[in-house]
């Protein structure tokens, strides 16, 4: 199975949590009541299954009219791996309930750093949704496309990549911790401007603080850019680790997973 999770270098100096972050266009959590996780508490382990689940519907017993027409992509591929993306904890949770309709009962949640396997089955609705059938540790469910905003929802996660260098000297030392972050997130983001889709609905990269260091007892930052108008990269998870410096906070690395809309080759990049 793929791995959606790295392990970065620790830094030569603590990383200080508290600091309030600067700017205006995304705000990061001050309060550690907001943090996704408890101090210290772990993040889930490759291989943890969600706990949930239902008894799985028959082929037979699907009605069109409640469950949608049978579909096939990607994510029909029974036991491929797949994890959520694109959202924070506050954010979340993606809801599963037992069948492919939203009035079905709920058996289930993910957070953003859960992983599941593939059903192998898909439903198209006459509204457009799509619904993933996937595995969880006591039976099956269903998750729906688009719930929570663009850019969140489950994922193929290829490897992971270096990229410090790339940005070394793109984002200058400062006083916050979490200012840095933010400007990194805006660095790889892109150019701030006002993209829309077909609909005229907003569309295009956008950046979620999904983690920091003292949420998991961790070294890094985890930020989720995507949106990516690509047919098979929709984004990148970022792992931010940051040393103390005479100015503060500077960037001791950068490190990116592969976030793929399609599936990851051999090699660990999108299809």
């Amino acid at each position: 199975m793929t791995q959606t999770e790295t392990v970065t270098a620790e830094p030569e100096s603590p990383v200080d949590e508290t600091a309030s972050p600067e700017g205006d266009d995304e705000e990061l959590p001050e309060d550690p009541d907001d943090e996704p996780g408890a101090e210290g508490e772990e993040p889930p382990e490759d291989g943890d299954v969600p706990p949930g689940g239902a008894e799985r519907i028959p082929e037979g017993e699907f009605n069109d009219s409640v469950h949608g027409e049978e579909t096939e992509t990607f994510y029909s591929e029974e036991g491929s791996e797949v994890g959520a993306a694109g959202f924070a904890q506050d954010e979340g949770p993606l809801v599963v309930p037992a069948e492919p309709t939203a009035d079905a009962e709920t058996v289930g949640e993910l957070g953003p750093l859960d992983a599941v396997e593939l059903g192998g089955r898909e439903r198209q609705d006459d509204t457009s949704s799509s619904w993933i059938e996937v595995v969880l540790a006591e039976g099956y469910g269903w998750v729906e496309s688009g719930q929570i905003d663009r850019g969140a929802g489950l994922f193929f996660f290829g490897e992971t990549q270096d990229i410090t260098d790339e940005y070394l000297h793109e984002v200058p030392p400062t006083e916050s911790s979490e200012a840095l972050v933010e400007s990194l997130a805006e660095q790889v983001t892109g150019p701030e401007e006002e993209m829309l889709d077909a609909e005229g609905d907003p569309a295009g990269p956008r950046w979620t603080l999904v983690s920091s260091p003292a949420d998991y007892d961790e070294e890094f930052y985890r930020v989720d850019v995507t949106g990516y108008l690509d047919d098979s990269l929709a984004g990148e998870r970022l792992f931010i680790t940051l040393e103390e410096s005479g100015a503060g906070y500077e960037l001791g690395q950068l490190e990116r997973t592969l976030i793929c809309r399609r599936g990851v080759a051999d090699e660990g990049l999108c299809l």
